[in-house]
This record gives C-alpha cells, structure tokens and sequence, in this order.
C-alpha cells in the first residue's frame, strides 16, 4: 500500500512538470523558507536511494538562489530574469513539497498498526526485542544486538507473538 502511495506521488511529480501550479502565484512564494523546502527535498531525494553526493551541491545551490530571490521578491516591482526563474521552479517544488508531505502522512498511517505491534510486543518480551527489516520480516534481537531465529524463543513468546500479529497486523 505504501508503494502504491509512493507512485501516486511519482505520477502527481511527472505531471506537475507539464501542469499548471496549484500555487496561488508567485506572490505567495515570500511567505516560504528556502530552508524548509530545501530540507523536505533532501530527505524526498535521500527516500528515493539518491545518494547525497550525488545532488547536495546541486541543492545547496538552488536553496541559496532561491532564498536571494525569495527576499528579492517586491510584489510590484520587476523582477529579474534568474529571479523569476527561481521563483517559479520554487512554487513548482513548493507543490510537490506539499504533496511529499502528504505521502508521509498515508505512510505513517500505512504503518502504524507495525508500529504498534513492534510496541506493544517489545513490552512483552524478556530480555529481547522485535524489529521489521526492510523485507518486512520479524526479527528478534537479544540484549547483545544478536539475532534469535523465531525457533529459540520460548513456546509462550511464539504464543504472543502469533496472538499479538493476528490480532494488530
């Protein structure tokens, strides 16, 4: 479900580059902060797997010209050629900036009943923890940050953990 959420978001992306903004007009960029957009894209990119060397200057450099454009912004008074770029690729990003957040938002949604179980089943447990790996998969960790197979826990943590799964998951 989550990737399904993750696609939207890639599709509503692809078409905001060939759909008008949502945004109310450039106007409203001044009450933006080229810090936040600038950290909402750094992590948008690092959840894609981008690896942070391969966009960080590139982002540096646009959240610097976006912030000078930003405090250059007169509503009416001309803007220059480079600012007026900046401002509207910024209300182009503040879109999907938005729709980001959005995702995250299902997402927690998506995840929460894992989270409670994760929970609630680490208050049950002895001495152990239980994590989900990215494969979705239990996995049991002792206080030595040792893996357990599900084969060494007790027959009443196999009873919990059956119960607490079916029940929450």
């Amino acid at each position: 479900m989550s990737a399904e959420e993750t696609d939207k978001f890639q599709q509503v992306y692809l078409l905001s580059l060939i759909s008008p903004s949502k945004f109310d007009g450039i106007s409203t960029v001044q009450s933006l902060d080229a810090n936040e957009e600038k950290a909402a894209l750094r992590g948008m990119l690092l959840d894609f797997k981008i690896k942070t060397h391969t966009f960080s200057a590139k982002l540096d450099s646009f959240a610097k010209k976006m912030d000078r454009a930003i405090k250059n912004y007169e509503p009416n008074s001309p803007l220059n050629a480079e600012d007026f770029l900046v401002l509207t690729d910024t209300v182009r990003i503040h879109d999907v900036v938005n729709e980001w957040h959005q995702l995250l938002g299902k997402r927690k949604e998506i995840y929460q009943p894992k989270e409670d179980f994760k929970k609630i089943m680490n208050k049950l447990l002895f001495r152990k923890k239980i994590e989900i790996n990215s494969g979705n998969e239990p996995i049991f960790i002792d206080e030595s940050n040792n893996e357990i197979p599900i084969s060494s826990l007790s027959f009443g943590e196999k009873q919990l953990f059956i119960i607490l799964g079916e029940g929450l998951l």
